[in-house]
């Protein structure tokens, strides 16, 4: 080939890149104002109050989308005179970006006092992650390098995340989707302004909306599934428990764990009581060495009217919920007040 049209392939070839990368960051900008997929936000968001030095607290509230809209901080506060934030996620992520997020405000911050976990309960046997949402948890490669692996971590997760944080016209093509869908809805739905007063200032988003009907198709889809139920605690489930009992007890955390609120009905099941007392009886295994009882037997129950799905309590029951946890602690405050 002539040097001419060497020189000429090297000037588009260059020209061509320039141009991606362009439009790369120019996305990259778009998607600090605009995003579709309420679950990276949320992720974003809850990593987020983590790392900002002025949220030390007393209560760390970790867990899935059942803690997202049940537990209020402000109402913890209220009960116990302590300080409280609500980091709960979302329930694909499993117990590992609990794990994460915990080592992550250790890093940052004095250990709290207390490490409330809150999961509804099939979350347990669960062993397969969204591994595409923990890998946009946003977090420098360093960082990445100092969590536990929970044999999730290598090379290959690593370059994913790399390649997520430099590449989001890739790793994020779905908001694009979206916005190519239906701009005019787009810009209404999905703006990180919209999401944001979903949340109050500690962490707690509130459901506004009781569903009854969705409550009982759902309430049916999990009577099913624990009717097929196999396996109570799955293997990563298991290691990543036994990680963050490991960090509570090295830093002289209480672990509290407490089920989601539940159904009524559904939380008086046979099924569902036969698997409560399997995973409690696992779970108590794990925490025999901490000092204080971490299991929290008792299911707060809610009816339909106070649902948006079996776990999913509105403003009303999330208060009552949260005085429940409260109560909890104020009694492991009576029985050992000086522990740590």
């Amino acid at each position: 080939m002539p040097a001419t049209e060497w020189r000429y392939l090297g000037i588009s070839s260059a020209a061509l890149l320039g141009i991606v990368l362009i439009i790369n960051w120019g996305y990259a900008v778009f998607l600090t104002r605009y995003e579709a997929n309420f679950g990276k936000y949320q992720v974003d968001y809850k990593w987020s109050l983590i790392q900002q030095p002025d949220r030390e607290c007393q209560v760390l509230i970790l867990g899935d989308s059942s803690g997202d809209q049940g537990v209020v901080p402000e109402i913890i506060y209220k009960n116990t005179g302590l300080t409280a934030l609500n980091t709960c996620t979302f329930g694909d992520l499993l117990l590992v970006d609990d794990v994460w997020m915990l080592e992550r405000y250790l890093e940052l911050h004095q250990p709290p006092r207390y490490l409330v976990l809150v999961h509804v309960y099939d979350i347990w046997s669960r062993g397969n992650p969204e591994t595409g949402s923990l890998q946009q948890i946003p977090l420098s490669i360093a960082s990445w390098r100092q969590r536990s692996s929970l044999g999730l971590i290598d090379w290959k997760w690593l370059g994913q995340v790399w390649l997520n944080q430099q590449l989001p016209i890739i790793s994020r093509r779905y908001t694009l989707d979206m916005f190519r869908k239906d701009p005019f809805v787009f810009f209404d739905e999905y703006s990180i302004t919209r999401h944001a007063q979903r949340y109050d200032s500690f962490g707690f988003r509130a459901c506004q909306e009781a569903m009854p009907e969705m409550v009982r198709k759902d309430r049916e889809d999990h009577l099913e599934q624990l009717k097929e139920q196999k396996e109570t605690l799955s293997d990563l489930n298991r290691s990543a428990f036994a990680r963050l009992v490991d960090l509570c007890q090295q830093n002289q955390i209480r672990l509290v764990v407490f089920n989601s609120p539940l159904d009524a009905e559904l939380a008086g099941s046979d099924s569902f009581q036969e698997y409560s007392a399997r995973l409690r009886s696992l779970l108590n295994i794990e925490v025999k060495q901490l000092p204080l009882d971490a299991i929290v037997d008792e299911i707060f129950k809610v009816s339909p009217s106070e649902l948006e799905r079996v776990d999913h309590v509105t403003r009303p029951a999330a208060e009552r919920y949260t005085m429940f946890v409260a109560e909890k602690l104020n009694e492991l405050e009576r029985r050992a007040p000086s522990l740590n």
